[in-house]
């Protein structure tokens, strides 16, 4: 989970220096294919992300009471 997770960040940060550097036009056969991989995997990573963000949400949550205990509703 943690390599597929740097793989995609990576990945992310390959596109957007690409995007920079080519003005989103004139991409090679290569850049083309693996930009359309690179959405994908994305996208396919977003709901994922949910199943990372709820536990993590859940050990913060007590702090979040501790320190705002007037936003528990009445």
């Amino acid at each position: 989970m943690v390599q597929g997770t740097k793989d995609t960040y990576h990945d992310i940060k390959w596109l957007s220096k690409l995007y920079r550097k080519k003005g989103y036009k004139h991409f090679t056969g290569f850049e083309i294919k693996e930009k359309s991989r690179i959405v994908y995997d994305t996208l396919k990573f977003l709901p994922f992300s949910f199943f990372l963000i709820v536990p993590g949400a859940e050990l913060v949550l007590p702090l979040y009471l501790l320190f705002l205990p007037n936003s528990i509703p009445t």
